[in-house]
């Protein structure tokens, strides 16, 4: 599987066991109060925290470096590339193979596909609006669904007569 793919699982892994660990928090903490505070409190403080825990990874991410060579930082990209140089070394245990040497008119080539426009490769460029299109009427959808069903479960429970944190317990 390409890194792309692995990663999409990720994303989809977090989103799918947030939901029923959310529930089974709400579940315990809404009707007490921890430490003198509100159980819906602690329950909002905790999603947040994975906020914070992606901003302190972020602060380990390098920047690209092909999009530092657009902005005309070269050198700075070019210590990005040399230190993953370095730990892929480190991690194989064997030097990295040379580059292998391109013509000019391949290396004009490259240049371009490494620095598209965003007019030649964005998302609604001819390569990518089908895409892009669909994925738009995909997410609308799946928001209105999902959004949409958690809007109006707990107006169905409540004529039903089921007490908010009886809810919680979805039966």
């Amino acid at each position: 599987a390409s890194i792309r793919g692995r990663a999409f699982a990720f994303v989809q892994a977090i989103q799918y066991t947030s939901i029923p660990t959310i529930a089974f928090l709400s579940w315990q903490l809404v009707p007490i109060a921890p430490f003198g505070h509100d159980g819906w409190r602690w329950v909002v403080w905790i999603g947040c925290s994975g906020a914070v825990f992606v901003w302190l990874i972020r602060l380990g991410l390098p920047e690209s470096p092909r999009w530092l060579i657009q902005q005309g930082r070269a050198a700075e990209a070019e210590t990005i590339i040399a230190r993953l140089e370095r730990r892929i070394e480190q991690a194989t245990g064997r030097a990295l193979p040379p580059p292998s040497p391109l013509s000019d008119a391949a290396n004009v080539a490259a240049a371009r596909v490494a620095t598209p426009s965003a007019s030649e490769d964005g998302p609604w460029s001819q390569r990518y609006r089908n895409r892009t299109v669909m994925l738009l009427v995909f997410n609308f959808f799946q928001s209105i669904g999902y959004y949409g069903f958690a809007s109006w479960v707990p107006t169905l429970l409540a004529e039903k007569g089921v007490a908010f944190t009886h809810s919680l317990l979805y039966s």
